[in-house]
C-alpha cells in the first residue's frame, strides 16, 4: 500500500461564476499559505450554463492541468473532505496540519472571507487579493486586466450589479421559482441611482448587469450612467472571460451597490477592499414607497415594461408585500389574476394567487385555481402542492369539509413534508372538521392520542389558524399532528416523494427522543408503546421493537393500530400465514377502513394471494376516497388479472386525471395502458411530458410484478 500523500484544499462549488470564483480563491489562499496542495471542481457538462462549460476560456492550460480536481467528484468531495469553511471551535494550527496529514479539506464559502480561528483578519484580506494575482488566466484575460486597471486608474466609480440571468429565462428552470434575495425590481436601482446623481454632480455610475433592457433603462437616466461593457470592450471577448472582467472591472469602483446575496458582487467587494451595499436596505421609506408605487402600475398597465414574463413575475413577492403593508391586499391578487388570466405560465403564480385567494376568504376562487391545474399543470412538484394546500385550507375555512380533504391528500402525496399542507393535514383530524363533512375513513388514521393542541407558534401560522374550525377554541390554538406520526405510522401508503432521509437511521433514531419526551406520561399506554416499538423498528432496533409491540398487543388486543402494528411485525419476522390473519383481524377491528384494508391487500399480493387481493382493492375502489397513492396500488394490482384490467385503466385514468402535471400518477396511467396494447393513448402520455420538457419515465411497482 502507497504511503499516505498529504490532503489537499480544494474549492467545491457548481453555482456560477462569482460562486466558484469566491471559493476558488479561498481555498488557494490558505493552501498557499499553509504550503499544501490546492485544487479545484469546474463542472462543465451540458446541464451547467453555457459559458461556464468553457474553463479554458477563463484559465491558461497549465493552470487548468495542474489545479482542476478530475479524480474526486463533487458528492464525494461534499461526504468525506473536511470543510475548512466551518471548522469546530478551539482547534489551532498544529490541529489542521494533523487534519491534512491524512485527508483532503473542501472550501465552499463564496460571500466571505474565510478566516481560521488563529488568523489575522486584516492579513487574511490581504492574502485573498494577492491570491489573485496568483491565478493563471488565459492571455487574453491577463492582457485585459491590465488595459482596463490601467485605463481606470484613481477613478472613482460607483459600481450597480444588477442579477438577472438564468432568473429572467423562460427555457430555464430558475424561472419557476422566486428569487427575491437575488432579483431586485428595477424600480429600486432607478430611485438609487437618481439619488446618487442628485447627491453628487460628479458621480459616475457603472451598470453590471447581464440584461440588456435593463441597462438601456439605467442609462437613459443620465450621460453620467454608463454600461460595464464601455470599460470592458468587446475585442471578441468569449462570454465567460466578459463575465470575469465584469467582477474584475466592478473590483475596481470604489462602490458596489447590488442584492445583498449576490456571490458575484460580494467577491468582488472582497478582492477591492470595499463593501457590498444592499440596494434594499439602503432605500429610504419614502424612495420604497414611491418605487413600489411605480412597480405596480407598471405591472397592471404596461406589462411590455419587462422582459417577458420570466422577468414581470418575480416582481410579484414584492407586490403582494407592499399591498399587505398599505392594507390593500385586494390590487395585488387583482393584478395577479389578470395575469394569471391572460395565461401567465411561470410556476409560482399559482400557489401566490392561491395563498392570496385565502386570505380573501374566497374559497371559490381558491378551488376553481386548483380544478384549472387540470388544463394548466405546474412542472413543479412544490408548486403544485402549495396551491392544493392553500385551496383545501380555503375550502375547510369555508366550511368545505369533504373538498378539502381532497386538496389535503393531493397536497400531501406531492410534497409530504409541505408545512401548510402538515397544518391542513392536522385540522382536518379534529372533531370540527368532521362537523365540516370530513369523513374520518377517508384520512390516513391517526389516534386521538397523538393528536395535540399547539398553543405557541409563529405568528404567520398563528393568523392562518384563527380561520380554521379550531380556531374558536382561543388563542389561535393549532391542531396538531407531532412528528409526521401519520406518515410514519402509513409508510406503504404514503408518496415516494418522501426523501430518502427522512427514513434513514439517524433520524428513526431521533424520532424516538422525541417521542419518548412528547409523550412521557403515556409510555406504557399500548397505543404509545407499540407506535414507539415501530419506530424502534424503523430504526434498525427490531429487538427492541418486537418487545414493545408484544407487549402492547398482550395489553390491548382490541384496538386496530396496537393490532396493525404487530401484523407488520408478523410480516417482518416471515410469519406470513400469522401476519396474513393479522392483517385482517387489524382491519376488521378498524371496521374496514380502507388504509387498514389496503395494507391488508398489499400483504396478500405480495404473499401470492392475487385473487384475494383484487377483490379487496375493488371493493375500497367502489368505497370511493381520495388517497392518491392508494388509487395507484389500486390500479396496479388489479391490471395482472385480464378481468379486471379495465376497471385498473378507469382507476388509473382518474388518479392522473386527480394529479394532473405528476409523473408517477400518468406512469401507471401509461402503464395500464400498453399492458392492454392502447399504445397511441400510452404514447400520447409521454408527448404531454414531452411538451413540458421533461421525461415521463416508467413505473416502479410497490407490490411487486404481475403474476
Amino acid at each position: 500500500m502507497g504511503e499516505q500523500q498529504r490532503g489537499k484544499v480544494i474549492a467545491v462549488r457548481n453555482d456560477r461564476l462569482g460562486g466558484r470564483l469566491g471559493a476558488l480563491l479561498n481555498a488557494k489562499r490558505i493552501a498557499d499559505d499553509y504550503g499544501t496542495g490546492f485544487g479545484f471542481t469546474w463542472s462543465s457538462h451540458e446541464g451547467v450554463s453555457p459559458e461556464l462549460q468553457h474553463p479554458e476560456q477563463l484559465f491558461s492550460a497549465e493552470f487548468l492541468d495542474r489545479y482542476r480536481e478530475t479524480d474526486l467528484g463533487f458528492g464525494e468531495l461534499q461526504e468525506n473532505a473536511l470543510a475548512v469553511d466551518s471548522l469546530p471551535g478551539g482547534i489551532d494550527r498544529d490541529w489542521l496540519e494533523t487534519q491534512l496529514a491524512s485527508r483532503n479539506l473542501r472550501c465552499s464559502e463564496a460571500m466571505r472571507v474565510v478566516r481560521l480561528p488563529w488568523e489575522n483578519p486584516d492579513k487574511v484580506a490581504e492574502g485573498l487579493v494577492r491570491t489573485l494575482g496568483s491565478i493563471g488566466f488565459n492571455p487574453v484575460v491577463t492582457q485585459a486586466m491590465a488595459r482596463i486597471r490601467s485605463e481606470l486608474g484613481q477613478a472613482a466609480l460607483v459600481a450597480y450589479h444588477l442579477r438577472r440571468g438564468d432568473i429572467i429565462d423562460p427555457a430555464s428552470r430558475p424561472s419557476n421559482v422566486l428569487w427575491p434575495t437575488k432579483y431586485i425590481p428595477r424600480v429600486f436601482y432607478q430611485e438609487h441611482i437618481s439619488r446618487v446623481l442628485d447627491q453628487d454632480p460628479k458621480a459616475r455610475i457603472v451598470i453590471f448587469s447581464d440584461a440588456p433592457h435593463e441597462v438601456r433603462a439605467f442609462c437613459a437616466l443620465s450621460s453620467r450612467v454608463i454600461p460595464a461593457s464601455d470599460l470592458i470592450g468587446d475585442d471578441g471577448l468569449e462570454p465567460l472571460q466578459r463575465d470575469f472582467l465584469e467582477l474584475y472591472t466592478m473590483s475596481l469602483c470604489k462602490r458596489i451597490i447590488a442584492p445583498g446575496a449576490s456571490a458575484f458582487s460580494s467577491l468582488a467587494a472582497l478582492l477591492g477592499n470595499s463593501r457590498v451595499i444592499p440596494i434594499t436596505r439602503d432605500l429610504s421609506a419614502e424612495e420604497r414607497h414611491r418605487a413600489l408605487t411605480r412597480m405596480t402600475r407598471q405591472l397592471d398597465e404596461t406589462p411590455q415594461d419587462f422582459a417577458g414574463d420570466a422577468d414581470l413575475g418575480q416582481n410579484f413577492p414584492e407586490l403582494i408585500a407592499f399591498h399587505e403593508a398599505e392594507g390593500s391586499p385586494q390590487i395585488a391578487r387583482a393584478i395577479l389574476q389578470k395575469h394569471h388570466d391572460r395565461g401567465f405560465r411561470q410556476s409560482y403564480i399559482h400557489d401566490l394567487l392561491a395563498e392570496q385567494h385565502f386570505w380573501a376568504g374566497d374559497a371559490d376562487a381558491a378551488l376553481t385555481l386548483a380544478q384549472s391545474l387540470q388544463d394548466r399543470p405546474i412542472l413543479t412538484d412544490l408548486a403544485n402542492a402549495q396551491v392544493y394546500a392553500w385551496a383545501g385550507l380555503a375550502a375547510l375555512a369555508d366550511g368545505r369539509g369533504a373538498q378539502a380533504m381532497r386538496m389535503a391528500h393531493i397536497a400531501q402525496w406531492l410534497q409530504p413534508n409541505l408545512p401548510i399542507s402538515r397544518l391542513l393535514t392536522s385540522a382536518l383530524s379534529g372533531p370540527e372538521a368532521t362537523g365540516l363533512g370530513v369523513d374520518p375513513a377517508g384520512l390516513y388514521p391517526v389516534a386521538p392520542e397523538f393528536v395535540l393542541l399547539k398553543h405557541s407558534i409563529v405568528a404567520r401560522f398563528a393568523a392562518l389558524a384563527e380561520r380554521l374550525p379550531a380556531g374558536n377554541m382561543g388563542n389561535a390554538v393549532l391542531r396538531f399532528i407531532p412528528f409526521e406520526l401519520d406518515i410514519r405510522d402509513w409508510r406503504d401508503l404514503q408518496s415516494t416523494r418522501l426523501p430518502a432521509p427522512f427514513w434513514n437511521v439517524p433520524n428513526q433514531q431521533k424520532m424516538i427522543g422525541f417521542f419518548q419526551n412528547s409523550f412521557r406520561k403515556d409510555l406504557d399506554q399500548p397505543q404509545v408503546k407499540s407506535l414507539l416499538g415501530q419506530i424502534h423498528i424503523q430504526a434498525e432496533d427490531r429487538e427492541t421493537g418486537f418487545r414493545m409491540i408484544r407487549h402492547a398487543y398482550a395489553d390491548c388486543r382490541n384496538d386496530p393500530f396496537v393490532a396493525i402494528r404487530r401484523a407488520r411485525m408478523m410480516w417482518i419476522q416471515q410469519r406470513r400465514p400469522g401476519a396474513l390473519d393479522a392483517f385482517a383481524e387489524a382491519a376488521d377491528l378498524s371496521g374496514q377502513h380502507i388504509c387498514f384494508q389496503a395494507e391488508q391487500g398489499l400483504a396478500l399480493v405480495r404473499a401470492g394471494q392475487k385473487d384475494q387481493a383484487i377483490d379487496l382493492f375493488t371493493r375500497i375502489w367502489e368505497r370511493g376516497h381520495d388517497i392518491v397513492e392508494i388509487h395507484i396500488m389500486t390500479a396496479d394490482v388489479l391490471r395482472r388479472k385480464g378481468a379486471t384490467r379495465d376497471l385498473a385503466l378507469q382507476v388509473a385514468a382518474h388518479v392522473d386525471r386527480m394529479v394532473p402535471g405528476a409523473k408517477r400518477t400518468a406512469q401507471i396511467h401509461q402503464k395500464v395502458l400498453e399492458q392492454m396494447g392502447h399504445k397511441q393513448d400510452a404514447r400520447r402520455i409521454a408527448r404531454r411530458f414531452d411538451a413540458w420538457n421533461r421525461a415521463c419515465g416508467r413505473f416502479s411497482s410497490r407490490v411487486g410484478t404481475p403474476g
